[in-house]
């Protein structure tokens, strides 16, 4: 038995030798290649496999990069994507609600930290059941109320999963909703909540008498040079939107949203997402309040020598995409794509690349999962 260990044991030590060769050799080798080289690896065989087109966005500092990969259009007329192919960037623009919020708070047209109830009394008849629920709470997702109400989830079932299954959707549903609040967790936890997001738009609305696309573009959109960026309505698209596709590569149905899009009905393209990053890192503090807190956004703490970020996702029926910063040192990323397919492995590997070298130094402790 003591031998059987033994030999166990040295078997451990080699395997372990082993890896650390593998990942000196690995380390080593994509030290030799450069950014685009690397991203090319990954996304032109994406394309050419799944056909799938992709436009990254690489912000250092205040220089910016696009590597884009596949067409924005038909075979049989192929255009190449660039920073100016619009898509659908869905959760995404919840960051742009967010960031609006703080901005309003800032000026004060609003205050983040007072109910909203009273913006609904001329809609609602009975407010008590969200009478301390503040913009606050909504921007967090620490509002307690659902994803969405089984009022509209009741309604949306009845459209084919492939279309638009918010076109169901009315004002007055959010109205009838808000009457008993239903299964609204009042323990201020965080629910991750699509229509907490949406509320935040109607009730900008009401309180400021402005329509929501409209409040967005004058404080901030128009403040940081984000001239393509809007939501769509009345079914007319974008002539340079790029075709959408499900995870199945069907061509996908555009998910329009007239009654919630403050929790993400904007259409963008890399160009104003670079600008929405390096506004992040104050290049545009001059024109308009940044943020200090990033409250809206997801966060990943620092671990080792791995320095935190911050990010955010979103996908709807034939579209997805990805937004990273690292503030402290000024590294920002973002993935559009045109299938509704997460990017798990990929986004995170295409941030550590970019900001792997953007600090100068190889990133140590890096997580086995980026080399599989």
């Amino acid at each position: 038995m003591f031998k059987i260990i033994i030999v166990l044991i040295g078997l451990f030590i080699v395997a372990l030798i082993g890896l650390f060769i593998a990942f000196h050799f690995i380390g080593n080798s994509e030290d030799k290649k450069s950014v685009k080289e690397l991203l090319d690896n990954t996304y032109n065989s994406r394309f050419k496999k799944r056909g799938t087109s992709y436009v990254i966005v690489s912000v250092v500092g205040d220089k910016v990069e696009y590597y884009c990969y596949g067409y924005s259009t038909s075979k049989t007329n192929p255009i190449q994507t660039d920073s100016m192919t619009m898509f659908d960037i869905a959760s995404l623009g919840k960051l742009f609600t967010s960031t609006t919020v703080k901005v309003l708070d800032k000026s004060k047209k609003i205050n983040i930290n007072e109910p909203i109830a009273s913006n609904f009394k001329d809609c609602v008849g009975n407010l008590s059941n969200f009478k301390d629920v503040t913009y606050s709470h909504l921007i967090n997702h620490t509002s307690g109320f659902p994803s969405l109400p089984e009022n509209m989830i009741e309604k949306m079932k009845k459209t084919h999963e492939a279309e638009n299954p918010y076109k169901v959707i009315s004002v007055q549903d959010v109205f009838d909703y808000l009457e008993s609040c239903k299964n609204r967790d009042t323990e201020e936890r965080s629910i991750y909540s699509n229509f907490g997001y949406g509320l935040i738009g109607i009730s900008l609305s009401l309180e400021l008498k402005q329509d929501f696309e409209q409040i967005v573009q004058e404080n901030l959109f128009s403040k940081i040079e984000m001239n393509n960026t809007f939501i769509p309505k009345d079914g007319i698209l974008p002539n340079n939107l790029i075709q959408g596709y499900t995870a199945d590569k069907k061509p996908a149905y555009f998910w329009f949203d007239d009654v919630l899009p403050a929790s993400g009905s904007f259409v963008s393209n890399g160009k104003d997402l670079a600008n929405f990053i390096l506004y992040q890192f104050g290049y545009y503090g001059d024109n308009i309040y940044v943020p200090n807190d990033m409250s809206g956004w997801e966060h990943e703490k620092k671990v080792l020598n791995q320095p935190e970020y911050y990010w955010h996702n979103g996908m709807s029926g034939g579209y997805y995409s990805f937004l990273a910063i690292d503030k402290k040192n000024k590294v920002g990323v973002a993935i559009l794509s045109n299938e509704a397919k997460m990017l798990t492995y990929q986004q995170i590997r295409t941030f550590e690349i970019i900001r792997k070298r953007s600090l100068k130094k190889q990133i140590k402790n890096f997580d086995i999962k980026y080399f599989v």
